[in-house]
């Protein structure tokens, strides 16, 4: 029974594969960072030694699961090493923890993460009337596909019609408009929707 399965991906998230045998299988494991210390090449690595790991957000499902992750308050990641290493023997890297007992005693020794995050704003659309014309309004940003969309009637389920799509590349004003119903038209429904454009991160269960 395994305790934690070694899974990678190969060229998307759609691609994903047991990266435990990598070198047999000829394959790259690609892992998400690989750790850095202010050390030469092949020098020993003293105790409090400091590991910077700098995440690789442009590697398939790195971002999306960074983002499902902080928006589930439960964020998870996996250090390994490249010790030698036998059944239930061998060498391995000491690290400290939030669970090191000189963490617990002196406090100052458990893993930080630092992050930089933007934070989008819940999406709402105004409307500006001008006599029998309406104009729709909002706050778009990079990464999202906005459409406006329009309908003569709400109670028809596919009533509603793309009349505008734009999918920016910087943050701006968005608008669709103005507009009013046609002769003959009594009435006319407009609303906006916003679609992330990124991948989405959807738990994987593991054999």
């Amino acid at each position: 029974m395994r305790n934690a399965y070694a899974l990678g991906f190969g060229e998307s998230v759609a691609d994903p594969r047991d990266v435990s045998h990598n070198v047999t299988d000829g394959i790259e494991a690609n892992p998400w960072a690989v750790g850095q210390a202010d050390l030469s090449p092949g020098a020993p690595v003293p105790i409090d030694t400091v590991l910077r790991f700098d995440l690789d957000l442009d590697q398939p499902g790195v971002a999306a699961y960074l983002r499902y992750s902080l928006d589930q308050g439960d964020l998870r990641l996996m250090i390994s090493s490249l010790h030698p290493a036998v059944q239930q023997a061998g060498e391995f890297v000491n690290l400290f923890t939030k669970d090191s007992a000189e963490h617990r005693l002196f406090g100052d020794f458990a893993p930080t993460l630092e992050i930089d995050v933007e934070i989008i704003p819940p999406f709402a659309a105004t409307a500006d009337r001008s006599g029998d014309s309406l104009t729709l309004r909002w706050a778009q940003h990079a990464g999202f596909r906005y459409d406006a969309l329009t309908s003569p009637d709400l109670g028809a389920a596919d009533g509603w019609g793309v009349a505008a799509s734009d999918a920016p590349a910087a943050d701006g004003d968005g608008s669709f408009g103005p507009i009013a119903p046609s002769p003959g038209e009594p009435r006319l429904f407009l609303r906006a929707a916003r679609t992330f454009l990124g991948e989405i991160y959807h738990p994987i269960e593991t054999p």
